[in-house]
């Protein structure tokens, strides 16, 4: 998000306490408008009219492909556009949407935008910006500006001992990824439990003939989805509850596994549940998403008999229903459990 520097933070919440919505212009094509004079023309009319119904409008200032609207004139009308102060812009890492196969901003455009206009980045963002190294203390790129191997691996950090310590009657696995690096390079590795893990998993068999139901918990990609406040605990803690009302018998301890993917809880399901009779039950509670301004986490939920359990690699994502997008600025902990298990007693 781009803005003026005139822009106190108080009047963009205003702005956005009352509303905002973004404008595609372009997309519609040719059948609208057709050269970039009028590309330009709708862009100010949108902003205005949104600027005259208090809310804050950002824009897409972009063109279809068969268009007549070259991508230096896409340039072009950016600049033109600006001058009226658009709420934020659009952007992709390209100039091109590889989806939908339009012409549209890039991020490259905001950098230009910024030095031309006086705009500034969204004071939370820059801040995030600094917090991921890639922009230092004096607003001056880094040497990890424009690397996005470094990105990624700054949303996957280990799980402390302390953390670990919090969550209640825990069990902590590793999976056979070295380090975050190795789990983000060679996905297989977070799918498969350490030796040592699989020799506790072993004893949590033994002790828990009567549970059909282990509750699994791994950050995944997102770390902090994992330790963002109570989130986890609540719900952990909310799961049961649903769950005992509904015939599950869920194992009283909760294994954490280090640097685990979803398929490690259908391993630690294979060697829980193999060769016993009746149903069994996987939920896995992992950290996903991250950068999408939510720490979400999700519910990856296998259930199966224990001669499917029984054999390698059966239980796998065709049979696995999931609940995302849980967080406490999104679906709530509380709800998603009542989901989760709403959806289990159909299963």
């Amino acid at each position: 998000m781009i803005r003026r520097r005139v822009h106190s933070n108080q009047s963009l919440r205003t702005l956005i306490a009352k509303g905002s919505l973004n404008d595609v212009a372009g997309f519609i094509g040719p059948e609208v408008f057709r050269t970039k004079e009028q590309l330009v023309r709708c862009c100010l009319e949108d902003i205005v009219m949104g600027k005259l119904h208090g809310l804050l409008i950002g824009l897409d200032v972009c063109s279809t492909l068969h268009m007549d609207v070259s991508l230096d004139e896409l340039g072009w009308c950016i600049d033109q556009i600006m001058a009226a102060n658009p709420g934020y812009l659009m952007a992709l890492p390209t100039r091109i949407d590889p989806m939908l196969g339009y012409l549209t901003t890039g991020y490259q455009d905001h950098v230009h935008i910024r030095e031309a206009f006086g705009f500034k980045v969204n004071d939370r963002m820059w801040q995030f910006f600094q917090e991921l190294g890639v922009i230092d203390a004096t607003g001056k790129p880094t040497e990890h500006f424009g690397d996005p191997a470094w990105v990624y691996l700054q949303f996957w950090k280990e799980l402390d001992g302390v953390f670990v310590s919090t969550v209640p009657n825990v069990i902590r696995l590793k999976t056979q990824s070295v380090d975050r690096e190795d789990y983000i390079l060679h996905p297989v590795s977070g799918e498969h439990l350490s030796d040592d893990s699989r020799v506790l998993i072993q004893r949590l068999r033994e002790q828990g003939e009567q549970s059909d139901t282990q509750i699994v918990i791994s950050e995944g990609l997102n770390t902090l989805a994992v330790r963002d406040g109570d989130q986890l605990i609540s719900l952990v803690r909310q799961l049961r509850k649903e769950l005992a009302g509904s015939g599950f018998r869920v194992a009283p301890t909760n294994v954490v596994v280090d640097a685990g993917r979803v398929r490690a809880g259908y391993r630690i399901g294979e060697q829980l549940f193999e060769g016993r009779k009746g149903r069994f039950t996987i939920l896995h509670v992992i950290g996903e998403r991250p950068g999408s301004g939510h720490h979400t986490l999700s519910i990856y939920m296998a259930v199966a008999d224990g001669d499917v359990w029984s054999e390698p690699d059966k239980v796998d994502h065709n049979i696995t229903k999931v609940v995302s997008g849980i967080a406490v600025t999104a679906l709530t902990p509380d709800l998603a459990a009542i989901e989760a298990a709403k959806i289990l007693r159909r299963v």
